[in-house]
């Protein structure tokens, strides 16, 4: 089977085109013959992205060649496409990479940043605009007074190089394209790889957290578009990755629904899990900043009475007792998962290199305050949670994890700086029935004081605690909350 397959000419659309390609060959043999081309948009760098006009600046063309019939298929980054049904279909998509943004800074103006309180970031996407204005001051460790704007437009070593060479201080772009680019295989893409590798040793990163900044509609998701209810479409979709199609298709219906488009000032995500699939949108409404976090499970909480909850209003019986550990040692990691504030020693500033990586966001801002540059977080969803940073660490990368005595660490060096003394009486318990638990061993200490609250009905957070719970805990009594404010939110 001979198949035509087009894509724009930079370096990424080229080696989507060929992923594709590949996948191909793989899956149904098929001959590919790759077509590069420049699009309306390629050939018009002075027209501004934000526009609502410019709807499918770099997809018009491909469209007319597979109705066209020159083209069997086009392979789009699928946030590009315009989400106006028409006569073409999207068929296919191979497994999604990282939907998050990526924050460069370059390192010769982290000072200048410092000291004048401006930060010039180059963006072309209002969305992007929007969302670094309203939260990067929390996340950034030193106070912001002014963040500027500059447009950009360009593939990322162009992007990159206007960052280095230029007056600008920081360039937000899509992740998933950095990855993709540095994890490329073949001397084509050799040179484009190691200007990449050489940028970014010139810059300090943040993965911006997808609750705060989520991502336009589909991004990081491959799109082969092809004519509606050809051989085709039925061919392509019966080698199709269904769970991430169907993820990146709700995110478009949503969009959809809400009116906007690639130049929108929106972000939705949706993200399966096995304990259920959660959902993040923020956009602007009338200026402001509208955003929510949602869990959606198979099963529905209860309402409830502030009295029939717990901890609630009651006090936890534990005392928390330091553990003094040496400061040096922790340079010899590479890098330092830090589960709450207190268990970053005092005055700590990480070693040249060394990156950190926060449980939660609530820590993160925390250690900003404090001056500590943080790269990322697991946004309260467990350390489990995929981090996704193959290609921005070297393999033999070496996370140290900063908890309580009895923690877990999940591919990580456990390093205990603090110990919990837990003093629980059977009164502590008495009359909830609802428990909101913050570790596994919160919950084993309780049980093993009033062994009858395990056939009550029981919550927690994802991760290391959910993990514990299953094995205790009757399914139909446990339920997974996106943190105990929303929890106290959902069931009062």
């Amino acid at each position: 089977m001979r198949l035509k397959l087009a894509s724009r000419k930079s370096d990424l659309a080229r080696l989507q085109l060929q992923t594709v390609g590949k996948y191909l060959e793989e899956k149904l043999q098929a001959i590919p013959e790759y077509i590069y081309s420049e699009s309306f948009g390629d050939k018009n760098l002075d027209i501004d992205l934000s526009g609502s006009e410019n709807k499918g600046l770099f997809t018009k063309d491909f469209y007319d060649a597979i109705v066209n019939k020159e083209v069997d298929m086009v392979v789009h980054s699928w946030k590009d496409l315009p989400i106006e049904d028409n006569d073409t279909t999207i068929a296919l998509t191979l497994p999604r990479h990282d939907a998050r943004d990526l924050l460069l800074v370059k390192k010769s103006s982290i000072e200048k940043i410092k000291s004048t309180g401006v930060i010039d970031v180059m963006t072309s996407s209002p969305r992007r605009e929007f969302f670094v204005n309203a939260h990067l001051n929390k996340l950034y460790p030193a106070k912001l007074n002014t963040i500027k704007f500059t447009p950009i437009r360009g593939n990322i070593p162009t992007r990159l190089g206007k960052l280095l060479k230029g007056s600008s201080d920081a360039l937000v772009m899509a992740k998933a394209a950095v990855d993709r680019m540095l994890s490329a295989e073949g001397s084509e893409f050799a040179e484009v790889r190691k200007e990449i590798r050489q940028g970014l040793e010139l810059c300090e990163w943040m993965v911006l957290p997808l609750s705060l900044f989520p991502s336009s509609a589909a991004q990081g998701a491959l799109a082969v578009e092809v004519l509606k209810g050809s051989d085709i479409e039925k061919t392509l979709n019966a080698i199709n990755y269904n769970d991430d199609f169907e993820t990146v298709k709700l995110e478009r219906l949503k969009l959809k629904e809400l009116g906007g488009g690639c130049h929108s000032k929106l972000g939705v995500n949706y993200l399966s899990r096995d304990y259920g699939q959660i959902y993040y949108l923020s956009r602007e409404v009338d200026g402001q900043i509208q955003s929510s976090s949602t869990l959606f499970r198979d099963k529905k909480i209860i309402k409830t009475t502030e009295d029939q909850i717990w901890p609630g209003n009651k006090s936890i019986p534990a005392e928390r007792v330091k553990i003094n550990i040496d400061t040096e040692a922790l340079n010899n990691f590479s890098g330092l998962y830090v589960s709450k504030l207190s268990t970053l020693p005092e005055g700590y500033t990480p070693a040249v290199g060394q990156k950190v990586w926060t449980s939660g966001l609530i820590t993160w801002e925390k250690l900003a305050s404090r001056g500590v540059w943080v790269h990322g977080s697991s946004e309260s969803l467990g350390e489990k949670e995929p981090m996704r940073l193959e290609q921005l660490l070297d393999s033999n990368f070496k996370w140290g994890k900063l908890t309580h005595s009895k923690g877990v660490a999940f591919n990580k060096e456990l390093i205990p700086t603090y110990e919990v003394k837990w003093s629980f009486k059977p009164e502590d318990l008495a009359g909830a029935k609802h428990f909101y638990w913050m570790s596994g061993e919160m919950f084993k200490q309780a049980v093993a004081v009033c062994p009858e609250i395990k056939n009550e009905l029981h919550y927690c957070g994802p991760g290391h605690t959910y993990e514990a719970l299953k094995s205790e805990i009757a399914p139909e009594n446990l339920f997974v909350c996106l943190g105990y404010e929303a929890w106290k939110k959902e069931i009062i």
